[in-house]
């Protein structure tokens, strides 16, 4: 048996959540509340309004005999604080008159379904004349500055949307943080700072296409934080692109770095036996790594160097390193005096050759 809480108030209005027959903690809160330590039974739902923050105690029953019920632990109006509550499924449960949630069995409720308005308090005819006459008087004030108020000032206006977060690529962050990088979530979204955060991916992107182009992966799968993986030449490179893409993240948000040295793959690659008995070099070209073998590999050194290739795939995420046997270079000519300590010659700024390993 399944519960479904359908948010109807506050920025996470119309999002649906599972629930099993439980005891639940559910607290409302705005940027002022501190989040505590998340907990399976502990529910967090935002709101816009001071006056909407409390705790409260929810139990759903296993069987329908049973009464589902709600208790007010803590709130700002001292009378409601332990007042128990029969819980009615598919109506609206109201908080300081403002419909804040509903549950339900049913899992497919639309939006038109979830509409309600606040509830009317009575009043008396002398306070309903009184009231009339002070909201008479507002708005007769508020026409005169909107009288002159330039139209195009009004079309530029923004309406917040509703979020609701099933509709856009995100994953839960440290402390529930929401973060979002789907280039359809609203503009209100991006500028937040407080529980929602935006990630551009293409800004990360840009730092991999410049002059000097870097071999990367950025690999996004929505419910989880993203893995970018690069290549990189000498730890100072290594560390001006962390900074980069960690700025580009919030606190909350960070992704998973994966750094993989060319002088590494080389390390590893000099390795192997038949790098001794034959000349190479290295192209960086299409976003990957292709080794040119001036000789012939044979069987058993090709199935080794593969399996070298899929590790390094594992790792990276795709496939970026590629090899071909090629005898006889034209590159290489005129070439020799060019060798450096390090044992490579620098034929140009994409491609060094290591005369057997």
């Amino acid at each position: 048996m399944l519960y479904y809480l359908y948010i109807l108030n506050g920025p996470l209005k119309y999002t649906k959540i599972s629930l099993i027959p439980n005891e639940y903690s559910l607290s409302t809160y705005n940027k002022g509340n501190k989040i505590h330590d998340d907990d399976a039974s502990q529910l967090y739902i935002p709101c816009d309004d001071e006056t909407l923050i409390k705790k409260i105690n929810i139990k759903l029953k296993d069987t329908k005999e049973d009464q589902n019920t709600l208790v007010i632990e803590e709130s700002m109006v001292a009378n409601e604080i332990g007042s128990e509550i029969n819980i009615d499924l598919d109506k609206p449960i109201y908080l300081d008159n403002t419909p804040m949630f509903l549950i339900s069995e049913k899992a497919n409720l639309v939006k038109e379904q979830l509409v309600f308005q606040k509830r009317v308090i009575h009043v008396n005819s002398r306070k309903k004349i009184a009231i009339t006459l002070i909201v008479a008087i507002f708005f007769l004030l508020l026409s005169i500055p909107i009288f002159f108020f330039n139209k195009k000032e009004v079309n530029n206006v923004i309406p917040e949307p509703t979020l609701s977060v099933e509709n856009y690529h995100h994953f839960l962050g440290l402390k529930n943080h929401y973060c979002f990088y789907d280039e359809a979530t609203p503009e209100w979204v991006k500028n937040n700072n407080s529980q929602y955060s935006y990630v551009d991916i293409k800004k990360i992107n840009l730092i991999f296409n410049r002059e000097k182009k870097i071999i990367n992966n950025i690999s996004i799968k929505d419910g989880s934080n993203p893995i970018i993986a690069f290549i990189y030449h000498n730890n100072h490179e290594k560390d001006k692109i962390n900074t980069f893409i960690q700025q580009q993240f919030s606190t909350f948000c960070q992704p998973t770095i994966k750094a993989i040295s060319i002088p590494s793959l080389i390390e590893q690659v000099n390795a192997f036996s038949f790098a001794n008995e034959t000349s190479y070099q290295i192209k960086e070209e299409n976003n990957g790594i292709t080794f040119i073998f001036d000789g012939v590999l044979n069987r058993e050194s090709k199935i080794r160097f593969e399996q070298f290739i899929k590790k390094q795939t594992f790792i990276f995420g795709r496939k970026f390193i590629f090899y071909h046997e090629n005898i006889g270079n034209p590159d290489l000519i005129n070439k020799a005096t060019l060798q450096e300590d390090n044992g490579y010659i620098f034929i140009d700024s994409q491609h060094r050759y290591f005369p057997k390993g």
